[in-house]
């Protein structure tokens, strides 16, 4: 493994990024802020090693391909097909009898970094999640985001796009620290906050307030719930499409 620091500026880190032609000008210049940041410390982690506890579970355990399906596998039927949004470097899910394809719109960065490091992994598509039903043809029979939408330029855009990449009757899975942005103070990617109301519906915010989410409403049967899982408080959705 180089202990090398890859060294791409900003520029050099957009020419790797293929930005969608369906967000806001000013949804894209917020994302962009934290671009550099999440290089530097996704480098930095891979250059070092520093991954022992890394969400609680291993990174190598994920690189040996260690069957980590977590909270979906009471969700899925052996040969089921599984898109994991906003995947990271190395994604996890790992499952011997599911396809598991992974994207990120940071995928070409983080291939390229993995590649620089020495670690052999699957490709990782280069796909914004608010986009990726233009960019992936397959319908899926789960499609999974972990921690990752607070980090989108849009989250109602990119739970919009999953849906309709699931297939019909199939499953959109959403599993978010709660109200992340606030806790980072709405540095870096972190611009996102999910919730639940009284009710139980979700709710996403940024820093300036609440984001409309009836359009997605109508399109499947959303199931959310709180989880707490290492003293720490999470959102769980999940969305059977109609």
């Amino acid at each position: 493994m180089s202990k090398r620091r890859l060294k791409l500026t900003i520029d050099q880190l957009m020419n790797l990024i293929d930005l969608p032609k369906n967000l806001s000008q000013s949804d894209l210049d917020l994302w962009k802020e934290g671009v550099l940041y999440e290089f530097n410390y996704w480098r930095e982690f891979l250059r070092t090693g520093d991954y022992a506890n890394y969400e609680f579970v291993s990174f190598t355990d994920r690189l040996n391909a260690v069957e980590l399906l977590q909270r979906i596998k009471n969700l899925l039927k052996d040969g089921d097909t599984i898109l994991d949004v906003g995947s990271g470097p190395v994604s996890v899910l790992k499952s011997p009898s599911h396809k598991i394809v992974k994207c990120d719109p940071l995928g070409n960065i983080y291939n390229k970094l993995l590649e620089f490091y020495g670690f052999n992994t699957d490709t990782i598509l280069p796909y914004f999640s608010e986009n990726v039903n233009e960019k992936i043809s397959e319908g899926f029979d789960i499609v999974h985001a972990r921690n990752s939408l607070d980090h989108s330029a849009n989250p109602v855009q990119a739970i919009l796009s999953m849906i309709k990449t699931a297939k019909s009757g199939g499953l959109v899975y959403l599993y978010h620290h709660e109200n992340v942005a606030i806790l980072n103070k709405y540095q870096g990617f972190h611009q996102y906050n999910f919730t639940l109301d009284e009710s139980n519906k979700l709710l996403i915010s940024n820093k300036a307030g609440d984001c409309s989410t009836e359009e997605i409403f109508s399109l499947g049967e959303f199931q959310n719930s709180y989880v707490y899982e290492h003293n720490e408080k999470y959102i769980e959705t999940i969305i059977k499409v109609y």
